[in-house]
C-alpha cells in the first residue's frame, strides 16, 4: 500500500500556448503558424525520432504560460509522463467533459498543436496525434 502510494504522486505540468495572431499582419503570429505548420509537416514518427528543436529566443518569444496542472507521473517515467500529457490534454481542451479548474480559470483557449507542456524539467511539443520532446537550444 505505502509503495502505492509513492507511485501516485503528483507532479506539476506548465502549459504554455504558442502565440496566436493574424500571420498576415502580426510578425509574431506568422512566425508562430510557420512553427505550427513544421510540426504538422513532420509528422509525429520523425519528429519522435528525431525530437524537435526550438530556439530558447522563440520559445521566449512566441510562447506565453497560461497556468500549471497536476498530473500523475509515476513510477514508470516514459508511460507515466504520456499519461500525464494526455491528462493535460483532457484537462486543457474545451468539450472533453474533464476540463480542469485551472484550465477554467486561466480563461484560455485550448491546446493545440504546436503548444508545450513542461514535466520535470522535459519539454514536450503536441503533434498531430501524440507528444514529442523538445530541446530547447
Amino acid at each position: 500500500m505505502k509503495e502505492q502510494l509513492q507511485t501516485e504522486a503528483k507532479d506539476e505540468a506548465t502549459i504554455y500556448q504558442l502565440h496566436r495572431g493574424d500571420h498576415r499582419s502580426d510578425t509574431d503570429g506568422k512566425i508562430a503558424l510557420e512553427v505550427r505548420m513544421a510540426i504538422r509537416e513532420e509528422g509525429y514518427k520523425s519528429l519522435k525520432t528525431d525530437g524537435f528543436e526550438l530556439a530558447e529566443a522563440t520559445f521566449e518569444r512566441l510562447y506565453e504560460e497560461v497556468g500549471t496542472q497536476s498530473v500523475t507521473v509515476g513510477a514508470d517515467e516514459d508511460a507515466g509522463v504520456q499519461s500525464g500529457l494526455s491528462e493535460v490534454w483532457h484537462k486543457w481542451n474545451r468539450g472533453s467533459g474533464k476540463e480542469s479548474e485551472a484550465f477554467i480559470e486561466a480563461e484560455t483557449r485550448s491546446l493545440e498543436v504546436g503548444d508545450l507542456v513542461e514535466i520535470n524539467g522535459t519539454f514536450y511539443i503536441s503533434a498531430p496525434s501524440q507528444w514529442a520532446e523538445v530541446e530547447l537550444m
